[in-house]
């Protein structure tokens, strides 16, 4: 989502129920983590939260930007165990992602994490591959990675406005490539 660890502050939040125990929030993830945690269960917190799965990877310094990682972090500050999970893709094939993956080995893997257990405050990042479920080789714990951003290019246009005729309005946008 991009959204990272924010709140909606300036408009309100919209709470629906879909069906016993499911519910819609329009917000942010760390808004659903809160509402979920604060006001649905208000006086009995889950013992996990699970964030996710989200469509593209959670790597490097990107999970400073991902609404998953936040709806994971948001977990750990109410005392509770959290996993984000995320399911990568092959660069242009986003409308063909192959969520079997996820799908087929995310409740083995999330339940040998939660028998394993790990230190309070801690938030695990789970990345299924981009390949389809029999493809998987194994599971590979890593430690979480870090982006050499000195070769990150800014490119600077001006964007002419063609809706208004009478005044030319310029914008300056600024395109970062990794």
């Amino acid at each position: 989502s991009g959204a990272s660890h924010s709140l909606t502050l300036a408009s309100p939040l919209r709470l629906r129920k879909i069906a016993d125990k499911t519910f819609a929030v329009s917000g942010t993830p760390t808004d659903c983590v809160m509402m979920a945690c604060l006001h649905i269960m208000k006086g009995q917190l889950p013992d996990l939260v699970l964030s996710g799965v989200n469509w593209g990877s959670n790597l490097a310094d990107d999970v400073t930007y991902s609404g998953t990682i936040a709806g994971a972090m948001e977990g750990c500050a109410l005392n509770i165990p959290s996993i984000a999970l995320s399911q990568c893709y092959e660069e242009g094939a986003r409308n063909e992602i192959d969520w079997s993956a996820g799908q087929t080995h995310g409740p083995a893997t999330v339940a040998a994490l939660v028998k394993a257990g790990w230190p309070a405050g801690t938030l695990i990042n789970v990345n299924f591959p981009g390949c389809p479920a029999d493809a998987v080789k194994g599971v590979q714990v890593v430690r979480q990675g870090k982006y050499d951003l000195s070769s990150t290019e800014i490119e600077e246009r001006i964007d002419r406005s063609e809706e208004h005729t009478s005044e030319l309005q310029s914008h300056l946008n600024l395109v970062c490539r990794l």
